[in-house]
């Protein structure tokens, strides 16, 4: 029986705890090449990110970039915003939850 309790949880992710998918909004500016510019950045604070869209704004002086990431863990830690402002050139950035598409 206890077994498979155990095996229960262990089909149901028990243990785990849930990933925590947002929607990350990056400027940058044109001259910037995009490309792996936040990679390290990701690698240290999430398991997943993906480029979603690249857009110009700002009469094309800017990039937009938007990307779902997921979090190592249940809150954005401020050493990541941090990291990415100094990346961007302290340029807006936006980070919300998963459903709140209207914010971004």
């Amino acid at each position: 029986m206890k077994i498979a309790f155990q095996l229960m949880l262990t089909a149901v992710n028990f243990d785990k705890s849930p990933q925590t998918v947002k929607h990350l909004k990056i400027t940058i500016p044109e001259n910037f090449n995009y490309e792996g510019l936040f990679d390290d950045v990701f690698e240290k604070y999430t398991t997943q990110a993906h480029l979603e869209t690249i857009r110009t704004t700002n009469m094309g002086t800017l990039f937009e970039l938007k990307y779902n990431v997921v979090l190592r863990g249940k809150s954005v830690p401020k050493d990541f915003i941090d990291e990415l402002r100094t990346r961007n050139g302290n340029l807006n950035i936006v980070i919300g939850d998963f459903t709140d598409k209207e914010m971004l």
